[in-house]
């Protein structure tokens, strides 16, 4: 069973190891400061309205990983993997020892069902969500520790009370109420496991098992703790614009449409529309429905039932998040079936095997029949698994990258206004910014007050250049959420980029004033004090810091780098901003230091191969400077910078030729820059090609008439023209002269 398992998880995600984070990942892993510390205080105190909020054990686990190999991605993965494999074992445990208490568990039966079980939900394509997606170990934590506790408290009741058994089930349920909140299930399921397949009474077990519910049931005051240490407002409550009976009826249809995957799991998608149903007219039927399915659990509960325990997993695990209580950041997400799941597989597959096994006791060999039955269910299980298994392993392809993510998931949700802005977002960072632009205006007809949309298209005009357009956006974010600090930051991101840096400083202040522990806003604020303090020019390293006087507004400057790389050590821009301010001050072993550790973060971070050539000339390594340049402007093929110092660089190695064919990209870029036009007409002049050198050293002088040195260049490149032209001239003889 244990090869079995491992390998078909390893067939089904191993392939999927390297797929990249998305979604609440840059919350959790990429922009979570609280995982960049060991320290218990640290690390056990998520941010507030995060995915982590209220599960500190996971905010651990993370904390843990990030110290060890940092922001490498698949070693999450990989710990996700393990997890649901090992809940598979767990779960294996579970259903085998539960057959033995239902006096089931003999002739190979046990086995049968029992691995069949868990290999079809380690199997199952619903649970692909949970596995690949890296935020949702929170979900396989608790699932991890809400089937231990169950299994170690099984071990107790086998073992006449086991201590050791015992505690092990306590100290499981106190991990898992700090992983997350559906645990609070987790006393109440063991309490009617026991009642139903143990004890036959809820009093008969309290007084067989004093210690084990005196400290299941106290670790619900962990969780109260736990629940109270951060607040998750943003996402959570009665402050959206639904009530309780709204977001009721709302689930109803969403829990049928759990049980439908769960038997059919397709169409399967990482997002869905937040259609919350205002009235009971469109779904009083699934309302109805829902409610004949909890009467059905009630009965089956007090009959003692298995399928009544079943159905109280499903409600009981379900009920924190699509009973009363609204989860509007989403109404719907097929991870949340993860533990409902593996009460339906055993349902289902115990329950199959039952069925049939009823139809062979009529049978007239009975042993004959019953080997026939072990056989043909195991193969119709092999089969079934097979199929699982396929399915599960295509569904993780789709989480192979952001775009096919995104793509698969707008064509499945296609009014879901988060997809569309995901899938839009993506877009942009590939810089398809018209197939962006083309799917935020969908997205903001599905979602007009998202202020998340408007932030989303700011920083799309903001790289097409249009900061009229990204000035209207950026204002209508403000207005939406006028108290949080990324509508702030995108305020200051608009007056940046207009070289209004006072403005842009005064809205990242205000940004940081609401949220002080943002790298992202620290970093930009350090930014527009550097601009600011070169007045938006380009910066000049200085060769020594002896050769420059210490600026206090670029120490501020730096600063602030330093504190957004406290909270972020890989955030790539904070190193590169870092080491362009401190090889403005002239300290080059330092910002070659970071400009380095940029490029580790990120190897096609044009700016940070620009500063790290800039240094590598400024020391004669010209060579690689060039590597470094053209690195740049593969990178950021509009990065005129990078053409210049390309072709400054060509030049002083005599490669005159290909000095000339960066500055004429450089002009490409900025026609009307008046020193590069000078230096394409001293290279064209060295090439010997005077009247296009004419012309620019002419278009240089024009646009700016103080470039004495330009004038003396046309002025030589003038007479050698005239005299080349003299000396190519042809010469007249006498003899031609004279003749008729």
């Amino acid at each position: 069973m244990v090869v079995l398992s491992a390998l078909l998880v390893g067939v089904v995600y191993l392939p999927s190891l390297d797929a990249p984070p998305f979604f609440d990942d840059f919350d959790s892993l990429l922009e979570n400061p609280t995982i960049r510390s060991l320290n218990p205080a640290v690390c056990l105190r998520p941010p507030n309205d995060s995915s982590m909020t209220g599960r500190p054990l996971v905010n651990a686990t993370f904390a843990i990983q990030y110290a060890i190999h940092g922001l490498w991605v698949w070693p999450y993965h990989a710990v996700n993997f393990l997890l649901h494999l090992a809940c598979g074992w767990i779960l294996f445990g579970i259903v085998r020892r539960t057959l033995r208490f239902l006096e089931s568990g003999h002739d190979g039966r046990d086995l049968l069902i029992a691995g069949g079980v868990s290999l079809l939900w380690l199997a199952h394509p619903l649970n692909s969500e949970a596995v690949i997606y890296i935020t949702q170990r929170t979900e396989l934590m608790a699932a991890f520790f809400l089937f231990l506790t169950l299994y170690a408290a099984i071990r107790a009741w086998e073992d006449a009370g086991s201590v050791g058994w015992t505690w092990t089930a306590i100290a499981a349920c106190c991990l898992g109420m700090a992983s997350k909140e559906i645990m609070v299930a987790a006393p109440l399921l063991i309490w009617l496991y026991d009642r139903t397949f143990v004890s036959g009474g809820f009093v008969a077990a309290l007084r067989r098992s004093k210690l084990l519910y005196g400290g299941i049931f106290a670790s619900w005051v962990l969780l109260v703790l736990v629940v109270l240490s951060g607040h998750r407002q943003s996402s959570t409550g009665f402050s959206h614009g639904i009530t309780w009976w709204q977001y009721l009826a709302t689930e109803s249809r969403i829990l049928l449409w759990y049980l439908r995957l769960s038997f059919w799991p397709e169409p399967l998608t990482i997002i869905y529309p937040n259609h919350i149903a205002r009235s009971l007219a469109g779904v009083w039927p699934y309302l109805a429905a829902m409610s004949a399915l909890f009467a059905l659990t009630v009965v089956l509960i007090w009959k003692k039932s298995p399928a009544g325990f079943v159905g109280a997993v499903f409600f009981f695990i379900l009920a924190p998040t699509s009973s009363v209580l609204p989860i509007m950041s989403e109404i719907a997400a097929e991870r949340r079936m993860y533990i409902p799941l593996a009460g339906i597989a055993a349902l289902v597959v115990a329950g199959g095997y039952r069925i049939l096994e009823r139809k062979q006791a009529s049978c007239a060999k009975a042993a004959s029949c019953g080997r026939s039955l072990l056989v043909g269910v195991s193969v119709f299980l092999v089969l079934l698994i097979a199929v699982l298994a396929v399915a599960s392993e295509r569904r993780a392809r789709v989480y192979d990258t952001d775009l096919a993510l995104w793509e698969d998931a707008v064509r499945k949700s296609p009014t879901s206004g988060t997809a569309l802005q995901n899938l839009a977002a993506t877009y942009g960072g590939l810089q398809r910014y018209d197939d962006a632009l083309q799917y935020l205006h969908k997205a903001l007809e599905m979602a007009p007050r998202d202020w998340r949309i408007f932030r989303s298209l700011t920083t799309t005009w903001i790289e097409l250049g249009d900061l009229n357009k990204a000035s209207i956006t950026a204002q209508a974010a403000f207005e939406l959420k006028p108290n949080d600090y990324e509508t702030h930051w995108l305020l200051g991101e608009v007056a940046v980029n207009r070289k209004q840096y006072s403005q842009a400083i005064a809205h990242y202040r205000d940004a940081l004033r609401i949220n002080p522990k943002s790298a992202k806003v620290l970093n930009s604020l350090g930014a527009a004090l550097f601009a600011q303090t070169l007045g938006g020019a380009t910066p000049k390293f200085a060769a020594s810091p002896a050769a420059t006087q210490p600026n206090v507004q670029i120490e501020e400057a730096i600063s602030y780098y330093q504190q957004a790389l406290a909270i972020m050590p890989d955030m790539a821009g904070a190193h590169n901003n870092l080491g362009t301010a401190l090889a403005v001050e002239g300290k080059l072993a330092e910002a070659r230091e970071h400009f380095k550790r940029t490029l580790e973060i990120n190897p096609s971070f044009a700016d940070a191969h620009l500063g790290l050539g800039s240094l590598l000339a400024i020391e004669g390594d010209l060579g690689n400077a060039v590597g470094h340049f053209r690195q740049a402007v593969h990178y950021k093929p509009h990065l005129f910078a990078g053409y210049v110092l390309l072709g400054d660089a060509y030049l002083q190695l005599g490669r005159t030729a290909a000095a000339a064919d960066a500055y004429r990209s450089a002009l490409n870029e900025e026609p009307d820059n008046a020193i590069v036009h000078d230096k394409y007409g001293g290279a064209l002049a060295v090439l010997n090609q005077f009247d296009e050198a004419i012309i620019h050293f002419e278009k240089a002088l024009e646009l700016d008439h103080t470039l004495q040195v330009t004038a003396q260049k046309l002025e030589l490149a003038r007479k050698l023209r005239d005299r080349r032209a003299a000396a190519t001239q042809p010469t007249s003889h006498p003899a031609e002269k004279s003749a008729p």
